[in-house]
């Protein structure tokens, strides 16, 4: 299904005919820009370590590569963080972004969201602000954030967004310690009208750390998750049925590098958010240097022939993506048992797989063992 870390996208804007021609043509279509690593929050779930780093871009240096951005052809831009209301020259930054014309999408956790932010915000519209709730209740929400009073200035923040009519979606993190509530979080936004949306989808840290995973479902129970809206049911199968019977040998298979981009803090640009390596600096190189010369030798990448996932057409189930599999392995086309496992139990809720199902990821250490069999189409082999 759709990668959370790319918001989304009114493909029909613009006719699909018409985005399919800008792909062919290898424009940058989507990026992404960290305006700061810094966050108010501190949640159990995030891949980050907590280390702030000076020597972030400045107003100008960021306004520089929006220029830049605009400039190759780039329509959707997402801000995100870190807390993007951290930055106190967020709306120049934010309104220079429109005048040149880019379709911006904000992701922030809305706790810092004052009468005043909403105001400026209303005349400026955003295409969507992405919301982000950690629970529904003060003691689940703050179990979560571990920060005393997060969970009131947050549905505050929601609540005046709402008010002033803004576009706003709100969305979940799926963990041991929320899962209770999300059907409580999915008819809040139900009672305001707005759409909604969670994922099971927690990854290591990017020190390495496996901390955030402690709060992670396990595949049997993610999937139960994802399945237990009928709506999301019948999203699921409808996005299957078209590729049930594709298979794929590239690394990359999601549009990272070749559609879609992404840029830190430090003005390093990278394929996609969560892929930390390779990246490259925009503060010595060109955007269209990065684009057209430093990407295309890595997405292009291509798995060895007798790699496990090559023959599976359940990988569009699964959610493994190249940036999954450096977090978790250190190795862009590793098999990670874990999206493996759920990617074989959401095959087998649609009724496409009905083989072995209970050899679950022991723990999260590198190992040879096949713990499920390679898939064709319409069955296993070993």
């Amino acid at each position: 299904m759709a990668c959370t870390q790319i918001p989304d996208l009114p493909l029909d804007l613009f006719g699909r005919d018409q985005v399919q021609k800008w792909i062919e043509q290898h424009v940058p279509l989507c990026g992404s820009i960290e305006l700061d690593l810094r966050c108010n929050l501190r949640c159990l779930h995030c891949y980050r370590d907590g280390e702030w780093p000076s020597g972030i871009m400045d107003t100008d240096e960021l306004k520089r590569v929006l220029d830049q951005v605009a400039e190759a052809g780039t329509i959707w831009m997402l801000f995100t963080g870190g807390e993007i209301f951290l930055r106190r020259d967020f709306f120049e930054i934010y309104e220079h972004a429109r005048s040149l014309g880019l379709i911006v999408t904000l992701f922030t956790n809305a706790t810092m969201v004052t009468e005043t932010i909403a105001d400026r915000l209303s005349e400026q519209v955003p295409y969507s602000i992405e919301v982000s709730l950690y629970g529904y209740s003060r003691e689940t929400y703050e179990k979560v954030t571990g920060i005393e009073g997060s969970r009131d200035t947050c549905y505050r923040g929601v609540e005046r967004l709402l008010e002033r009519g803004l576009p706003v979606s709100l969305k979940t993190i799926v963990m041991r310690t929320n899962q209770h509530e999300v059907e409580d979080m999915a008819r809040y936004a139900q009672s305001h009208g707005v759409p909604f949306k969670y994922s099971t989808m927690i990854n290591p840290n990017f020190d390495g750390s496996l901390t955030p995973c402690n709060v992670r479902l396990n595949p049997e129970e993610a999937v139960a998750v994802d399945f237990a809206l009928e709506s999301r049911l019948e999203e699921y199968r409808e996005y299957f049925e078209l590729r049930k019977d594709m298979t794929s040998s590239r690394v990359f298979s999601c549009g990272a590098g070749s559609r879609t981009f992404h840029i830190d803090p430090y003005g390093n640009m990278k394929m996609c958010i969560l892929l930390r390596d390779p990246e490259y600096s925009l503060r010595s190189m060109s955007f269209q240097q990065i684009w057209n010369e430093m990407f295309p030798p890595v997405y292009t990448q291509m798995r060895s022939d007798d790699h496990q996932c090559n023959s599976c057409n359940f990988f569009s189930l699964c959610d493994k993506c190249a940036a999954w599999s450096q977090m978790e392995k250190g190795d862009v086309a590793a098999r990670v048992e874990y999206t493996c496992e759920a990617g074989h139990r959401r095959a087998a809720k649609l009724g496409f797989y009905d083989g072995p199902l209970d050899q679950s990821t022991r723990g999260l250490e590198p190992t040879n063992e096949v713990l499920l069999p390679i898939v064709n189409s319409g069955g296993c082999c070993s």
